[in-house]
């Protein structure tokens, strides 16, 4: 029996196990980075940009990454592939954690997620409205 052979039957559990993990993270991410975009950019124009540039690099990356990885994988070995995309996950991270944000006033008055959640939506739409 070859010594990796136990390896290749635990990879579908591995998947299966982290890709609903991804997606979870995914779906957190998209909305908390989309309800932070108007508190940088209070302007609706410069708002509505910047969430099509957003949309615009999501959709780049998702169609580019692929075509890349492909042209990667005919000069370099797929763990050093793999070692590169893990190296750049890290300098995401590590980029994340050194950006500074601006400091934003708290309401006074503690409010209901689902409160804040209609009224952030309510507004962003009353914006659109009004700009078209």
């Amino acid at each position: 029996m070859e010594p990796c052979a136990g390896r290749n039957r635990t990879l579908p559990v591995v998947i299966a196990d982290g890709l609903p993990h991804l997606q979870s993270a995914s779906a957190t991410f998209t909305p908390a980075f989309q309800s932070l975009i108007p508190s940088v950019l209070p302007d609706t124009r410069d708002y509505t940009r910047a969430l099509s540039l957003a949309r615009l690099a999501y959709d780049l990356e998702a169609l580019v990454s692929p075509i890349i990885a492909a042209a990667l994988l005919t000069v370099v070995t797929y763990n050093n592939l793999f070692l590169g995309t893990a190296l750049g996950f890290a300098s995401s991270a590590v980029l994340v954690l050194i950006t500074t944000l601006p400091h934003l006033e708290r309401d006074t008055e503690p409010s209901s997620v689902l409160c804040r959640s209609y009224v952030g939506a309510s507004s962003r739409w009353d914006g659109v409205s009004r700009s078209a």
